[in-house]
């Protein structure tokens, strides 16, 4: 099999116990202004292509699929990515750096390690991060569905780039997107973090910023059309209201990454629970509410932590058949 080459906002993982002898490895050969994340353990490891909005916490989860992290380092185009956007991706990465400093290699001259070649060539059987490659000629095979991959990829980081909340999230809130898992390529399930109509309206913007005369000239309808050609994505019903996504919070792996003695789904429980109490309609905000408190009823010891979460679940349960279940809206029997 040809090297897997990892396109953007994708990740490849090798698993050192199952490795066939006709597996050559993982690639990143375009870097430009993106950067390539290696991440080694005892049992595998995991190459990522971030563009730059990729969230930290789907990043993060990485690390946890290694097994015993042993080492792990950032790589680079410094012809590329230079100035003020490499202090800023830096800077994206410090709260990870910070969280995992002491298995981290930095380069010889710079906190990225440098690829002039613009190529991370991980072969089969490497287990360090000295034995990257950053030159020569392979053979590559393409994930699978790369022309759908790419128009989800662009329009999801274009929604990015223009939604409200990128503020707090630093543009940061695009999921992972595991291409080949150790074992096999991954056909592809994407959710587009948008509707429909907010993804014509960032293409809209995107069109105006670089003063097309039409939206319909934006090269990105293109894909738009390509992804409703095939069918295989879904949109989301309501991006403001995309629960999973909630988990990208930036806000929420700081606090992870201090030390704080509540669980991350605990953190992730009550910061859902603010926006629901505050007045918020959303089923699918109280569907992720109820699946995450019997979640905690399950892994929290203590009895009272598991009766407090076991009301909880009972009340959004009410609460959502209330608001959008079968006598939703009538009024109530005399």
């Amino acid at each position: 099999m040809p090297y897997i080459n990892i396109t953007e906002n994708g990740a490849g993982k090798i698993l050192f116990s199952k490795v066939s002898e006709n597996f050559e490895g993982l690639a990143i050969t375009n870097l430009t202004t993106c950067t390539a994340i290696l991440i080694i353990g005892d049992e595998a490891l995991v190459l990522i292509h971030d563009e730059g909005f990729l969230s930290i916490e789907s990043i993060r989860e990485m690390f946890d699929a290694v097994g015993t992290l042993k080492q792990w380092s950032i790589f680079y185009n410094p012809n590329a990515l230079k100035g003020e956007e490499l202090q800023a991706r830096i800077a994206e990465m410090q709260l990870l750096m910070d969280h995992y400093g002491d298995k981290y290699i930095s380069g010889d001259d710079a906190v990225f390690r440098k690829t002039e070649e613009r190529k991370v060539i991980i072969d089969n059987a490497y287990k360090n991060v000295s034995q990257v490659r950053k030159t020569g000629d392979i053979e590559l095979a393409q994930p699978f569905n790369v022309t759908v991959r790419n128009g989800v990829r662009r329009i999801n980081n274009l929604y990015a780039e223009f939604n409200k909340r990128s503020v707090e999230f630093g543009h940061r809130m695009v999921p992972l997107d595991v291409q080949y898992d150790g074992e096999s390529q991954i056909e592809f399930c994407a959710t587009l973090l948008c509707t429909r109509d907010q993804a014509i309206d960032c293409i809209r913007k995107d069109a105006q910023k670089l003063r097309y005369r039409r939206t319909e000239s934006h090269p990105f309808m293109k894909f738009l059309a390509t992804i409703d050609e095939v069918g295989e994505v879904d949109f989301a019903s309501a991006s403001a209201d995309t629960d999973s996504f909630e988990r990208l919070s930036l806000i929420q792996f700081e606090a992870l990454s201090k030390g704080e003695q509540t669980s991350y789904n605990e953190q992730l429980f009550h910061h859902l629970k603010l926006k629901a109490d505050s007045g918020s309609r959303s089923e699918k905000r109280l569907e992720f509410l109820i699946s995450l408190a019997e979640q905690l009823c399950e892994e929290l010891d203590g009895q009272d932590a598991k009766e407090t979460y076991g009301e909880y679940k009972r009340e959004f349960e009410d609460r959502k058949d209330t608001m959008f279940g079968a006598g939703a809206g009538k009024a109530p029997s005399p």
